[in-house]
């Protein structure tokens, strides 16, 4: 854990020792940082809101200066219908269920808005914008703001042109 890091009431890490968590990150209340395999990375001057869930099953990484809205889910590992298996929770097996297991990245300087879920396997680029109840399950390219269930591009946001701190 880095210098200068908020963890508010409420949050519940699982898996702590598969967490990095940089310096100036705030972890607002209630969130759920799971990650008892895979893990998660969180850079440099981050914001979770409230009631955020990230799963690091297949790895989580968050880049620098990026902001998670209240209500956003992360999964990079979640039950799929893959191979014929079972979609059933926890009272079943491990080697029963059909599981998805991949990356997200959600990289420097992007913003996840307000309840929107993001599936394994996805890339949020560079300064790109997910809005609000939006669906995630393909690749935002750098700068590019996407909207809607499934999320579809709607338009480009301007670079960043502040330095770093």
């Amino acid at each position: 854990m880095g210098q200068c890091v908020i963890l508010d009431e409420g949050v519940i890490i699982e898996g702590a020792e598969n967490i990095s968590i940089s310096d100036f990150v705030w972890i607002d209340k209630n969130v759920r940082l799971i990650a008892n395999w895979g893990g998660i990375s969180i850079g440099r001057r981050v914001h979770v809101a409230e009631n955020v869930v990230i799963a690091g099953g297949g790895h989580v990484e968050i880049g620098d200066y990026v902001g998670i809205a209240r209500g956003v889910s992360i999964y990079s590992h979640s039950e799929a219908p893959v191979g014929g298996k079972r979609m059933s929770g926890p009272m079943v097996p491990e080697y029963q269920k059909g599981i998805k297991s991949a990356p997200v990245k959600i990289l420097k300087d992007a913003f996840i808005s307000v309840n929107a879920v993001i599936l394994p396997g996805v890339t949020i680029g560079t300064g790109a914008i997910v809005g609000a109840n939006s669906l995630v399950r393909k690749d935002v390219k750098d700068w590019e703001i996407v909207f809607g269930t499934p999320a579809k591009p709607i338009g480009n946001r301007p670079k960043v042109t502040v330095e770093d701190i």
